[in-house]
């Protein structure tokens, strides 16, 4: 009899707890097509917008494409200069970006294909369209899930450089991908809502960067 007492007091708890707990499937989010949609909203003029990290310390902005494959022909082209055929050398195995101390990046220029240093005027149009196009003010649903794209291919970046031609910050970015990296935690935030990949792309071409956008090497 004791033993089925205690047999009972081991059990019952058990079976009351079993039965108390109830397991919920995960829940599944998605993509509501326009969401993230963007639209213009004038909030920061071009003073403002100049105040903006890094832009507010670069005496110089530059874009440059770029390909970080080994071995490959490609067309370093400038403003100013006749576009002149290289190649990367096999033996450069050196990335795009090397930190070489705080606020201090070199910059492997063999395999840049094209560059091009923006204008004030050009960079007021690029921080417009970085700072002033935003996602509508509309209310997300909270399934809402952005798909995004797994994949990172960078071919284009926003090089911040300093008096004597020093990169001390930059943004890098993938036009394939939607994606984008930061050289420093400080850079002021950036909404990149759907549109806005095009409205840089467009930015891009006119200034003259094609690769990573429109055209890819041909091996």
């Amino acid at each position: 009899m004791k033993k089925l007492l205690l047999i009972t007091f081991i059990i019952l708890p058990c079976i009351v707890l079993g039965q108390g707990k109830v397991f919920k499937a995960p829940r599944v989010r998605r993509y509501y097509e326009g969401y993230n949609d963007c639209s213009y909203q004038y909030r920061f003029n071009a003073n403002e917008r100049r105040t903006f990290f890094p832009f507010s310390k670069a005496v110089n902005v530059r874009l440059i494409s770029y390909h970080q494959g080994e071995n490959v022909l490609i067309h370093i082209t400038e403003p100013g200069t006749i576009s002149a055929l290289d190649h990367i050398p096999a033996e450069d195995t050196m990335q795009v970006f090397s930190p070489m101390a705080k606020s201090n990046f070199f910059i492997n220029y063999c395999r840049v294909i094209e560059m091009r240093d923006l204008s004030k005027r050009a960079i007021d149009s690029l921080t417009d369209i970085m700072y002033n196009v935003a996602r509508k003010p509309i209310k997300q649903p909270d399934d809402y899930a952005n798909p995004g794209v797994k994949c990172y291919m960078p071919a284009n970046a926003i090089l911040f450089m300093d008096s004597k031609g020093k990169v001390t910050e930059y943004i890098e970015i993938c036009f394939h991908c939607h994606k984008y990296y930061y050289s420093s935690s400080q850079t002021h935030e950036i909404d990149y809502c759907d549109q806005k990949w095009d409205m840089l792309k467009s930015f891009f071409v006119s200034q003259g960067q094609k690769f990573g956008i429109i055209e890819q090497l041909n091996k």
